[in-house]
Parts: C-alpha cells; structure tokens; sequence
C-alpha cells in the first residue's frame, strides 16, 4: 500500500527503499522462525557455531515469563527490556501461536516463551527478570567487568 502510494508520487527512489525495507523485516521474520524452530526441537548447535556467537559477545535466550516477573502483563514498550538491558524479543511463542518481531503493544503473558538476542553479559539478568527473580528491568554490569549468566 505504502509502495502503492509513493510510485503515484512517482518517487521511486523512495518506492525501492520502502521495498528493500520490507524484504529486510522478512528475512528477519525467516531467521527467527528458523532459530525458535532450532530452539524448540533442542537441535544441539555444533561447537563451532556455538563458540563463534559466543565470540559475538551475543546471546540467543529462550525463557518462560513467570506470572511473578514484572514483565508479565506489560506492553514491550513499557518494559524498556532493550533499553535497559540490550535483549530484543524475536519471537513469543503464545501457547500454540508464534508472534515474530513483536512490536511495542505486544503484551506478555504468564507462560509465554520468548527468544531473545542480547550481549551475554547480561543474559543472567534476563532470566531472572522473566521468572520474577528480580523486579528491576535496568541491568546493571558487575564493576569488574564480569558476565552476568547465572540465574
């Protein structure tokens, strides 16, 4: 629709931007279909792969939101979760549903599993934000430089 409106225009630099953009958001939508499919069947990930993420300096997080964590019950916008800690939601599953690349009014529910990317230095954080082990979403880095990943 959008693509629709700007070739009316007849800016096509613009038309090709808005479609590149699309065909990105989709190719991310893929990858995480791909890596909670991966997640979900326990398919180990070989040595290699699994000591060049590490490497990243990123994390891939699976967790179960508790019904006792702050994030339960809060639109993602309102959790400032990236802002404050780095994790990006790719995917919530949502009992059998999937919701790829949630958006701001996306709300988490007790039970739902969520995938996430973010620095391993706070990955620990996150997991204890998610089973309601801690209530303050801001992380806070260990004054020794140390990672934080254990819940």
């Amino acid at each position: 629709m959008v693509v629709e409106r700007v070739s009316k225009d007849k800016d096509f630099d613009r038309a090709i931007t808005y479609i590149r953009l699309s065909r990105a958001m989709e190719d991310i939508g893929d990858s995480a279909e791909k890596i909670a499919d991966v997640v979900l069947r326990d398919i180990r990930v070989h040595p290699v792969l699994a000591e060049s993420i590490l490497e990243s300096g990123t994390s891939i997080a699976r967790e179960t939101i508790t019904a006792d964590s702050i994030l339960s019950g809060s639109r993602l916008r309102d959790t400032s979760l990236a802002t404050d800690t780095g994790w990006f939601l790719l995917v919530v599953k949502r009992d059998e549903r999937f919701i790829i690349g949630p958006d701001g009014d996306t709300v988490l529910e007790p039970g739902d599993i969520i995938f996430a990317r973010g620095p391993i230095e706070s990955r620990g954080h996150l997991c204890r934000l998610c089973r309601g082990k801690t209530q303050q979403v801001q992380f806070v880095p260990d004054p020794d430089g140390d990672p934080d990943i254990t819940c």
